[in-house]
């Protein structure tokens, strides 16, 4: 996968943004350890726990930039499939097969 190019590493994320089965490994997992093998939808994995941060609660300044980013794509999505919805009543495709 894509992850080949920064020698397999995944970065940091929180609980509840990866597979069920791979969570559970984590959870079990010390900092330096390797897991067994761990199946899920997308194939079999093996992981190397390297770095593990309390939970903690994110402060809206943090995360603000982030949130103003996924607003403005999702309202952009919105209007193109407006405009892609209005395209196709205005211009009707008619598939022709052989």
């Amino acid at each position: 996968d894509r992850t080949k190019f920064v020698g397999g590493d995944l970065g940091l994320f929180h609980e509840g943004q990866t597979a069920k089965p791979f969570e559970e490994a984590l959870k079990k997992m010390q900092i330096g350890e390797i897991s067994d093998l761990v199946k899920t939808r997308w194939g079999f994995h093996i992981i190397k726990l390297t770095q593990k941060n309390a939970p903690r609660q994110i402060p809206f300044a943090e995360i603000k930039t982030k949130i103003k980013t996924q607003l403005v794509e999702k309202q952009r999505e919105n209007i193109y499939q407006q405009w892609l919805d209005g395209l196709k009543k205005e211009y009707p495709v008619e598939l022709l097969s052989d």
